[in-house]
């Protein structure tokens, strides 16, 4: 063969192999980049119970890696009628604007916190939940809240006393944002105290608060089933004598076997 022929040949065969080789990266990279083709319909709803499992879990997750380490973070599960007020919520495509705190309310628990996220498509639940824990990178525990908005979602998901959790997400076409999905998770009892917004759970040993009821080397979970509507029920109970039983039920009921404080000190 002329050498010509022999340079033409192997030119033609580099440039079609290039061609092919790149072809097959922007295929690798679509697949990586847009996950959500894979995703079926009702991959997302937490009405499948394989769904509301994979929640529970991530929740749970990252709860136990908080720093510094925490004493008293209570094992997170599942809340029917908070799931339901979330996909309520949801389904009213509202962009990333909380709702009033009085419509999260549910029995002996009281208000709920809440989290939202949106994205332009299918999502996992995994990659909403992580996106809320990673606020951690702008807190400081203890120092002052300067800006809640980049922190308040990873205060409310480790606040170590919310232990019910309930999701829902909605596809909403339209609208003047265009199509998103909405994603939205109620915590209950709500933490993000306002004054102790900075201690979203004591720091100690992990299950240093619960050393004979704790699962996993980190979590709590002897949690309280109601809650106190005062902060300083502590201090009534010891002056008064009496349990003022409507405001301070979990004092009253659960006393200190069942963890229901964050700032027990």
């Amino acid at each position: 063969m002329m050498p010509w022929k022999f340079i033409f040949w192997f030119g033609l065969f580099v440039f079609l192999n290039s061609i092919a080789m790149l072809q097959s990266v922007r295929t690798w990279s679509d697949k990586q980049l847009f996950p959500s083709n894979k995703i079926p319909e009702d991959g997302l709803s937490p009405r499948r119970s394989v769904v509301r499992r994979k929640i529970v879990l991530y929740h749970n997750f990252f709860r136990t890696k908080v720093r510094p380490t925490a004493s008293n973070m209570l094992l997170m599960s599942w809340h029917p009628l908070a799931a339901r007020q979330a996909q309520n919520y949801a389904e009213r495509c509202v962009f990333l604007q909380h709702n009033d705190a009085a419509e999260n309310t549910v029995p002996y628990l009281g208000s709920c916190g809440q989290n939202l996220f949106v994205a332009s498509r299918k999502t996992p639940w995994f990659f909403a939940i992580k996106n809320w824990f990673l606020e951690y990178q702008n807190f400081t525990y203890g120092a002052p809240i300067r800006n809640l908005k980049a922190v308040g979602h990873y205060t409310q998901m480790v606040w170590a006393t919310s232990h019910k959790v309930g999701c829902g997400v909605a596809h909403c076409p339209g609208g003047p944002w265009g199509t998103f999905y909405n994603y939205v998770c109620h915590y209950c009892p709500a933490g993000n105290v306002e004054t102790i917004i900075q201690y979203p759970y004591k720091i100690g040993p992990q299950c240093g608060d619960c050393t004979e009821s704790c699962v996993s080397d980190a979590l709590c979970t002897n949690s309280c089933p109601v809650k106190d509507y005062f902060s300083n029920c502590n201090d009534l109970v010891r002056v008064a004598n009496v349990c003022p039983q409507g405001t301070c039920n979990a004092t009253c009921t659960c006393g200190n076997q069942r963890l229901h404080k964050n700032y027990p000190w």
